[in-house]
């Protein structure tokens, strides 16, 4: 895990807590899931337009209600992530839900409110590891 910061999310045009993970050479560059919930869109940074080599983002929804963007980046080489999800999907908690590729970076956009388990430096496993808790009445833990 390289960052944790508070941020505008340029996806959801809000305040969010950003998590970016960077890949290690013998890293799986597997992305899953942090939430079960739905798919609502694919997105791109507000001012990427329609440009290949924009960032990949997909947000989902939480049947709670909250907001989760997870943002696939471009390999080293300018290779484009693939993404396995589509609009309107349900996916699990852990669920394979995308491929990056070599030297690529992710970006989980939490809600700002979300209290943080990981810090910077630490080595985590997609789909096991609990990045952080959506803050509720009663907390909730993703991974």
């Amino acid at each position: 895990m390289e960052s944790v910061d508070t941020v505008h999310d340029p996806f959801l045009q809000r305040d969010a807590v950003r998590i970016v993970l960077a890949m290690r050479g013998g890293d799986v560059y597997t992305t899953r899931s942090p939430v079960e919930g739905k798919v609502m869109d694919m997105l791109q940074a507000a001012g990427e337009g329609e440009d290949e080599s924009a960032a990949h983002g997909v947000w989902i929804k939480t049947d709670e209600g909250d907001d989760i963007v997870i943002v696939m980046g471009r390999g080293r080489l300018g290779n484009p992530p693939r993404c396995f999800v589509q609009c309107g999907e349900r996916v699990g908690q852990g669920q394979r839900c995308g491929f990056i590729n070599f030297g690529s970076r992710l970006e989980v956009y939490l809600p700002a409110n979300s209290r943080i388990e990981i810090r910077p430096g630490s080595h985590i496993h997609a789909g096991a590891d609990l990045l952080g808790v959506l803050v509720h009445k009663t907390d909730r833990a993703i991974s």
